[in-house]
């Protein structure tokens, strides 16, 4: 297990790059750090592997504290973004980096690099040099070397930024398998949501340097935190509005009148609503919508991606499944269930109804 407590770090002293960060990373799980360029997920995974020194708080690996022991000694292994080969190697060379400093005989080595290059696909490769290799191929091999040292805990920092489309939704495949199979614990750094949903155990969402939200993936989904989370996870992200309260009515931007039935108590007068592109639907005739304009569409095959004015200032995105004959500047009729529409404060963190009276939400799943 892995435990941060309360870990920050400053270059300077006087700014910090990451504030307070506290989490606890099961043994055997695929923790990921996801959050926009700049709010310091590499930072942290540079301070994990000792790469980095911890300025304050404290670094748990097995229950034994690491803020001071070097890299070597931590237990881990690490794949970085531009895969680290060296041209001048083999592939069976660049594996065999990974059992360097490990005292074991050459005739063990070899038989760990064969046993590694069979389960990644590279044991036709192993005479060739890096540069005979796909993107995949080379990052299979950096996954080798990792692997390759049988160290209990993986740190991967963005390594399939640099893939192909195709070849990165088939990667994340395969790295989500080897480690179930390896039982290994990975931390997985990635600006890309998408990556984050799909092969995350557990993710901590971050911005500015400060923990957003930690949980499951569908759970963080479904329950933002807060308005950063709320449009920084899903794709296409959450449709957002600010609201202002009337009596037991919604004003959108003045020009749109929301009667949302189970929030009219809430005591907020001012806010954010959210709502999720799926759940804006093709409303019945005879069952409480609104008329918009359609301004864009996406077809993709599978689904339909519709723009909709919604106000002079702002348009939202609808998710409708299948493939609809919808153009642009048609009026279509739009309806979307109270329990499907999300509240925000004027802050931005999420309102949830606690009881008969509403509270800011705030679970972090620590």
């Amino acid at each position: 297990m892995i435990e941060l407590r309360n870990v920050s770090k400053s270059y300077d002293g006087k700014t910090f790059v990451l504030h307070d960060i506290s989490v606890q990373i099961q043994e055997g799980e695929f923790f990921v750090l996801v959050g926009p360029s700049g709010c310091g997920k590499s930072t942290l995974l540079r301070m994990i592997a000792g790469l980095e020194y911890i300025t304050d708080g404290q670094l748990k690996i097995a229950g034994k504290e690491m803020n001071n022991t070097p890299p070597s000694e931590r237990y881990i292994s690490m794949v970085f973004q531009n895969y680290a080969l060296y041209p001048h190697l083999t592939v069976e060379n660049n594996i065999m980096l990974g059992l360097y400093n490990a005292e074991l005989s050459k005739e063990e080595k070899r038989r760990r690099c064969k046993d590694v290059a069979e389960m990644l696909g590279l044991t036709d490769y192993l005479q060739k040099k890096p540069r005979h290799l796909s993107g995949g191929q080379r990052q299979r091999v950096a996954l080798a070397r990792a692997i390759v040292s049988q160290k209990p805990i993986c740190l991967m920092d963005e390594p399939l930024s640099n893939l192909d489309a195709k070849l990165r939704t088939h990667m994340r495949s395969y790295v989500r398998q080897l480690q179930r199979q390896l039982g290994m614990t990975i931390i997985y750094v990635t600006h890309d949501q998408v990556e984050a949903m799909t092969m995350a155990d557990r993710m901590m969402i971050l911005y500015d340097g400060r923990i957003q939200q930690i949980g499951e993936p569908l759970y963080v989904y479904n329950n933002p935190n807060n308005t950063f989370v709320a449009s920084f996870i899903g794709s296409p992200p959450m449709n957002m509005a600010k609201v202002h309260k009337l009596n037991d009515l919604f004003l959108l931007q003045q020009e749109w009148i929301v009667k949302i039935a189970h929030h009219a108590q809430m005591d907020n007068k001012y806010g954010t609503i959210g709502v999720r592109p799926e759940h804006i639907r093709l409303a019945h005739e005879h069952e409480p919508h609104v008329w918009l304009t359609v301004t864009h569409v996406e077809r993709l095959g599978t689904e339909t991606l519709v723009t909709l004015k919604l106000t002079e200032q702002d348009e939202w995105i609808a998710r409708w499944h299948g493939q609809h004959s919808i153009e642009i500047g048609q009026q279509v009729r739009i309806s979307i269930h109270d329990e499907h529409v999300l509240f925000f404060d004027e802050e931005g963190k999420r309102i949830v109804k606690g009881g008969d009276k509403y509270v800011t939400y705030d679970e972090t799943s620590y």
